[in-house]
């Protein structure tokens, strides 16, 4: 079945919603109940032709809310779509997406109709929209929607363009790959010199990870993953392994400070942990472990080894 409005049915609701306005109003009618009645009627046939991707039914409509509900911000929202999709006026669009936002519309795609509308246009501005898109923080669909859409094409080889896509992608900033240095396939030495175990490194879910996989001479068998957060500013490692004994490795936390990524468990744990990773060379990373039972005020080394890097 064809739910699309048709051109007589928003006709029709147009020429309702304007009697209504101009105080045209059958002599039984309860003041402001019809004006009501027939802008959810509007608005009905106008979500349908949004559904629907009929933008040339859609935009009237939408303008006819926007003038009976002016405090609306979906309708000045979609009015502002439909008139960027009818390939109406893109100075039009902006100033309608502008009001959604300023009426409590989500900042997001708002900014990004804007910032279509001023590519469109070829507007120096374009740049300033997506210094605003990229304030709102990093999202790889909107990034990946920028390199998508044809509308940006003039501007690919700017390094402004460049750098927001760069700026959008989650996980790229330098404090996500404070952690690489340990990124590798490596043998893993005791003090001595004995190879105690292997260990791979690597980077997964598009830089925001850093995942080990673990295995001792002796069986011993390990994950762990490792991520910064960008709101507390803090590296979190959670290790588990086929020990099954959870208790025994509490998640760490902590910084990268003084040249080494150094992580430690809850200090309100009666027993502390703190394990150290310091860089030696490209070829050659420590890893170091430490424990408390004094709240931190001595410590005693528990494990102690040297990544080697495997050649390739």
């Amino acid at each position: 079945m064809n739910h699309r409005p048709s051109t007589n049915v928003a006709s029709a609701a147009l020429l309702l919603l304007s009697m209504t306005l101009v105080g045209d109003r059958g002599a039984e009618a309860t003041p402001g109940t019809t004006d009501a009645t027939h802008l959810e009627q509007v608005e009905a046939d106008a979500n349908v032709a949004f559904g629907a991707g009929d933008w040339k039914t859609a935009l009237p409509l939408y303008e006819a809310l926007t003038e009976g509900r002016p405090e609306d911000a979906t309708a000045w929202f979609r009015f502002a779509l439909a008139t960027l999709e009818t390939g109406n006026a893109s100075s039009r669009a902006v100033a309608a997406y502008r009001k959604a936002i300023d009426l409590g519309y989500a900042a997001g795609p708002a900014l990004y109709g804007i910032a279509r509308a001023q590519a469109r246009a070829k507007e120096p501005a374009t740049f300033e929209t997506l210094s605003e898109l990229v304030a709102l923080g990093s999202s790889r669909g909107l990034a990946q929607r920028l390199q998508a859409n044809s509308e940006f094409d003039w501007l690919r080889t700017d390094s402004r363009f460049q750098e927001a896509i760069q700026q959008l992608l989650p996980c790229t900033a330098d404090e996500f790959r404070q952690f690489d240095f340990w990124i590798g396939d490596w043998d893993v030495e005791n003090p001595q010199g004995q190879v105690v175990g292997h260990n791979l490194i690597s980077n997964s879910l598009d830089g925001c990870l850093v995942l080990e996989e673990w295995e001792s001479q002796s069986g011993h068998k390990g994950l762990s993953l490792n991520y910064f957060d960008d709101v507390d500013e803090t590296w979190t490692q959670i290790f588990r392994d086929n020990t099954g004994r959870i208790a025994n490795w509490p998640n760490l936390e902590g910084t990268f400070r003084n040249g080494s990524m150094i992580l430690e468990s809850d200090p309100d744990l009666p027993s502390r942990s703190r394990w150290t990773w310091t860089r030696i060379t490209t070829g050659k990373v420590r890893q170091m472990a430490e424990a408390s039972t004094d709240g931190g005020k001595t410590w005693t080394v528990t494990w102690d080894s040297y990544y080697v890097r495997r050649s390739q």
